[in-house]
């Protein structure tokens, strides 16, 4: 009996084994872009040579019959087009996969022939009745030219990429990727703070030697800034353009000619503000006038285009004797009241002189009951603090000093 029992289940582990595998798998990257020029793509083929995903096609076990559908789908007003009518749909005929393949969106197209194993081998594949947007009877080609050749690009919508690789032998073991791209032309760039027009500079005047610098933009999620700060030297430069192209304060080095530089990811600043650094950069000094200017990296099917915008100028005003800028940071975030029992005539603090050596300050930032930051508080997180105060976006609920 024993010897029977192990027999039974042996047979049912190997028939489990048959009935749940070749199970495919997709693996992979996909590339996003926010802006689609013609150029890179043969709108009535679904052709390209620009690389949105490129996903290797494996089983757990080999043989396996498999097909390929790939869809491109646009929801764009200017197109007059929605996820109803796909852009372009190819189906392949079933065929043999025996190893790992690569399926890239530059390999599917109305005219795709053949795919390629990891190892460089062809695979040879036939199209199924291809469809394109230019199939459809109520599809204006017409209005889709004009609109591309105004802009040299296709339109903005959300362009969605389906691709699905049938299982024939086990259909449970199919597979489907779906991305989505929003195409949005995103060039409008305006400067807040701190300062303005360099014609009007003599408005443009600041207190703190630690700028907080500010600017908007159109939406865009995979988009990134970079920024640059120079001295104006009246003597030197006769514009604000000649001293933003002369030495920078900030890069300190100066081949890079703008700040941060592309880090692993090859992002720059992802948001639209930036505190200018406490280390890393020249010192700003009271009574100079100093320009800055920030550009957009906006990724394209053609790579990486760049936006600057105009140049904005600020002078720092000459402290009074005594004027301390961390000091008044602090006094800032805690209030006249607190601030006057510390630093004020009987103060434990009296005659306190604020620099990076002696200024530590520990504890925990919280918003609503979330802690941001808990630890030393360095002079430019103490001064930012200050700028949000001041500017209204924060407000100081409860501070304790020990």
């Amino acid at each position: 009996m024993k010897n029977a029992f192990c027999i039974l289940v042996a047979v049912f582990m190997l028939s489990g084994g048959w009935a749940h595998g070749q199970v495919l798998r997709l693996d992979g990257t996909f590339r996003d872009f926010v802006t689609f020029y013609v150029s890179s793509v043969d709108v009535s083929t679904g052709a390209t040579d620009v690389e949105l995903f490129d996903y290797t096609l494996s089983s757990d076990s080999y043989p396996v019959e498999v097909s390929v559908e790939f869809s491109v789908l646009i929801n764009s007003a200017p197109l007059n087009l929605d996820y109803s009518r796909p852009f372009l749909h190819v189906t392949t005929q079933s065929f043999t996969l025996l190893d790992e393949v690569h399926i890239r969106n530059t390999d599917l197209n109305i005219n795709t022939d053949h795919l390629e194993y990891v190892d460089g081998e062809p695979l040879s594949i036939t199209v199924n009745d291809p469809e394109t947007i230019f199939d459809d009877p109520d599809f204006n080609p017409d209005a889709m030219q004009s609109l591309i050749i105004q802009s040299g690009r296709l339109p903005d919508g959300i362009y969605r990429l389906d691709l699905v690789v049938n299982n024939l032998t086990n259909p449970g073991g199919s597979v489907r990727k779906e991305e989505s791209i929003i195409s949005a032309h995103p060039i409008s760039l305006e400067l807040i703070s701190p300062g303005g027009p360099f014609a009007e500079i003599q408005n443009q005047t600041i207190m703190t030697t630690y700028p907080f610098f500010q600017w908007q933009s159109d939406p865009c999620a995979i988009c990134s800034y970079r920024i640059r700060v120079a001295r104006f030297i009246p003597n030197e430069h006769s514009s604000a353009e000649d001293a933003i192209e002369d030495q920078t304060v900030l890069p300190i080095e100066q081949a890079l000619g703008w700040y941060p530089e592309q880090d692993m990811d090859g992002k720059f600043l992802p948001t639209t503000s930036f505190q200018y650094p406490q280390s890393g950069a020249v010192d700003l000094e009271p009574g100079n006038i100093y320009v800055w200017q920030v550009q957009k990296i906006i990724p394209t099917t053609e790579g990486d285009e760049f936006i600057n915008s105009v140049i904005y100028a600020f002078m720092i005003e000459e402290q009074q004797a005594g004027y301390d800028p961390i000091k008044e940071a602090v006094r800032t975030v805690l209030g006249d009241e607190r601030y006057e029992q510390l630093f004020g005539v009987g103060g434990e603090l009296m005659g306190f002189v604020g620099d990076e050596e002696s200024l530590s300050i520990s504890g925990s930032i919280s918003v609503d009951g979330t802690e941001l930051e808990a630890g030393n508080i360095d002079v430019s997180t103490l001064l930012l603090i200050a700028r949000l105060i001041e500017q209204g976006e924060i407000s100081v609920v409860e501070s304790e000093v020990q």
